[in-house]
């Protein structure tokens, strides 16, 4: 019995359907389709190609940006050391004008206390 009830469903809409003939695709028509398709792989292919560009390009700003970030932080470092290295070699020329200064005072307080010595000899 359910058999028959199928088949008598499955004829139901076999009829119930107009039937609508569709000729088979000839040569060109598979042709026109495969090179369709290849087109449309093509093109997808070329789009990849064109947004790996992209983000390469993009890659690369980013790494110059941060380069010429680092050449400026290095550049600034540069600079502030090359200012400590000149204020270095100024307290170093004042400390070495100070030293000779003070040999010159100690040079001259020695050869007054020798004066006085031969005096207070003299004296004696």
């Amino acid at each position: 019995m359910p058999i028959k009830r199928f088949y008598r469903a499955q004829r139901a809409r076999l009829t119930a359907t107009p039937l609508a003939l569709r000729p088979a695709l000839g040569v060109k028509g598979r042709a026109l389709r495969v090179l369709l398709l290849l087109g449309v792989l093509l093109a997808s292919a070329y789009a990849g190609m064109l947004y790996e560009q992209y983000l390469n390009d993009r890659r690369v700003s980013q790494v110059k940006a941060q380069q010429q970030n680092q050449l400026q932080g290095t550049q600034q470092a540069l600079t502030g050391l090359q200012q400590e290295k000149t204020l270095l070699a100024q307290q170093l020329t004042i400390s070495n004008a100070e030293r000779d200064a003070l040999k010159r005072d100690l040079a001259q307080l020695q050869q007054e206390t020798s004066n006085i010595r031969e005096t207070l000899a003299f004296f004696e």
